[in-house]
């Protein structure tokens, strides 16, 4: 799980590509009221309700080269990387286990147990 990043966005105009973290199975998208830069770290122990489906936010997700380098249209940027390892100690993103399974919806509303 991933949540798309303001303040990353502003620092790297190639970085709101969601396509560079093709890894993520779900995408937040994040109010503008909620604070802080990366609001995903503070989820780590808790449970994310997304419909009827429950998970638990078990582990920081830690990105590599592989977020730099070219891919569909967009040409290779060690931008991104280091803004990620200067700004969110490398970590964008959240790993979860599905602690009650069912079906995930577009568009579903995202709430934090």
């Amino acid at each position: 799980m991933r949540c798309c990043d303001r303040q990353l966005e502003r620092r790297s105009a190639v970085f709101s590509k969601t396509v560079l973290f093709r890894d993520a199975n779900v995408v937040v998208a994040v109010d503008q009221g909620v604070k802080g830069e990366f609001p995903e770290q503070t989820w780590l122990g808790r449970k994310l309700r997304v419909g009827d489906v429950e998970l638990e936010a078990t582990l920081p997700c830690p990105r590599w080269v592989m977020v730099t380098r070219d891919f569909a249209d967009l040409s290779e940027d060690r931008l991104v990387l280091r803004t990620i390892v200067r700004h969110a100690d490398q970590n964008i993103g959240m790993y979860a286990n599905v602690v009650w399974p069912g079906t995930l919806e577009a568009g579903t509303a995202v709430t934090l147990a």
